[in-house]
């Protein structure tokens, strides 16, 4: 088995869903803010219905857009070729600052150095002519950990930071936003 970091196509979206579906599953329930498991099941229970498979589509056409890079880490296997996603980041070139989008690894393959290296990428893909924002759960201290490795830095935002914070049950995912300085010299 061997595993690559390659720039995303929108032949991968359902691959990427599936992972960020199974590292919801594991990271985001929280008993003691109420938020559960079947709440996050049915986050993605329409997944395989009509409206599922629609925003499947839109998410392929952001494949278009130039302000925007993802990234997926593939597992090949040697002997069969088969090739599966096990994880991916999103970087966005936004107007007066750029973002950290999304970053999901499958927990199977969690401590591996894979996040790393797509962050490393997203980074030189940014640059360091802006500050980069990311949004994180604020009870996910490994996530957070992570995130300052690379310099970032909590900002003092918390709450409610986009839409996806708001589960379908009424939930709320809490987050805290971060932010890692532009560094031109």
């Amino acid at each position: 088995m061997s595993i690559k970091i390659r720039i995303s196509n929108s032949d991968d979206v359902e691959g990427i869903r599936q992972v960020q579906k199974k590292t919801w599953l594991v990271t985001y329930p929280n008993e003691s803010l109420g938020i559960s498991r079947d709440s996050i099941v049915e986050k993605f229970a329409h997944d395989n219905e009509p409206q599922g498979k629609q925003k499947l589509e839109r998410q392929k056409l952001r494949y278009l857009l130039t302000d925007r890079q993802v990234w997926v880490a593939e597992k090949i296997d040697d002997k069969t070729e088969a090739k599966k996603i096990i994880g991916f980041c999103t970087a966005l070139r936004e107007g007066e600052t750029n973002r950290l989008a999304a970053i999901y690894v499958d927990p199977d393959y969690q401590h591996q150095g894979l996040g790393t290296q797509m962050v490393k990428e997203l980074l030189s893909w940014l640059g360091d002519e802006k500050d980069i924002l990311v949004n994180v759960v604020s009870y996910n201290q490994p996530a957070i950990n992570f995130y300052q490795k690379f310099g970032f830095k909590k900002t003092g935002r918390e709450g409610i930071l986009d839409d996806g914070a708001v589960l379908p049950s009424g939930e709320i995912i809490p987050e805290l936003e971060m932010r890692r300085e532009a560094s031109i010299f």
